[in-house]
């Protein structure tokens, strides 16, 4: 079974990101590798994520803005694919599961990403950010506006690390 490298880059939302890293140990798909950057949090980040103990990569580096914290995370991470998630984020307990089943029967797909829901601290859904309906070649369509939610992504470690395109 193909591992999957999911990268939290946290700052200064320790509960939020207890939340984040709970939704993602509760994915029903099992080979997942989990890499949390703490990117310079002066709240008590650390010592609420050292409850997960070995289930977890924990590294602290001095912030440097989240897409810092990603490259850092993506170089030490071992999967085949993988997954970005803002700490203030979750995910739904079957979303790797479902995203590497299309990853699998789609090989000349680099990455997919889905809709998003908002919720509120109550866990109630208050809006929703639509998945795409773009395929293909997508590269100019996002210059022109994002339209990914980056909380979303998943995809082949080769095509984030540049090799796939």
């Amino acid at each position: 079974m193909k591992k999957v490298s999911i990268i939290i880059p946290a700052y200064d939302k320790s509960q939020l990101t207890v939340k984040t890293v709970e939704s993602v140990l509760k994915q029903t798909y099992p080979n997942i590798e989990l890499i949390v950057v703490d990117n310079g949090s002066v709240d008590d980040t650390k010592s609420a994520l050292s409850t997960f103990g070995s289930c977890i990569k924990y590294n602290y580096k001095e912030n440097q803005g989240a897409c810092s914290a990603r490259n850092l995370a993506i170089k030490e991470a071992e999967g085949d694919y993988i997954g970005f998630l803002d700490c203030d984020d979750s995910y739904c307990k079957e979303k790797v599961e479902r995203s590497m089943k299309v990853l699998m029967q789609n090989p000349s797909l680099g990455f997919i990403h889905t809709g998003d829901y908002f919720i509120n601290e109550e866990d109630v859904i208050v809006g929703e950010y639509p998945k795409s309906r773009f395929q293909g070649w997508i590269s100019t369509r996002l210059i022109f506006g994002n339209y990914i939610c980056n909380s979303t992504i998943l995809a082949r470690a080769q095509a984030d690390r540049g090799r796939f395109l």
